[in-house]
């Protein structure tokens, strides 16, 4: 297991920083198209998918998108079965924001998966 490096420590800052530089200089962007929102989950899935990307390649040197993307995927197949009985008309304007908030959801706890997985492997070389 490697030591922690300059860009792994950037790594759990970059969302922090993301965050405050979307909410300070872009938030009124957001909500430019009416029908249309975009939130934070939406903005934040591309900067996790890569994250795990790098934890993937830091942990077990492969790369574990495709699994990400299959847990999220059958997450929203799941969910999209159980939204779809109980409305009468679909409709995506209706369902994307709940779809973003789902591969959010999916994601990141795949993500905090592999950032306590790698804790766990660092403090068990050292201490071992």
């Amino acid at each position: 297991m490697t030591p922690f490096s300059m860009g792994e420590i950037l790594l759990y800052l970059y969302p922090i920083a993301l965050f405050f530089i979307v909410d300070y200089f872009f938030k009124d962007y957001l909500l430019y198209f009416p029908g249309w929102p975009i939130s934070y989950s939406i903005l934040f899935i591309p900067s996790i998918l890569v994250m795990i990307q790098c934890f993937g390649r830091i942990l077990f040197q492969l790369n574990i998108i495709p699994f990400a993307i299959f847990l999220s995927t059958f997450v929203v197949a799941v969910h999209l079965y159980q939204y779809i009985l109980v409305i009468d008309e679909f409709t995506y304007q209706k369902y994307y924001l709940k779809f973003a908030k789902i591969i959010f959801s999916s994601l990141f706890a795949f993500l905090v998966g592999l950032i306590i997985l790698r804790f766990y492997e660092y403090f068990r070389l050292i201490f071992s």
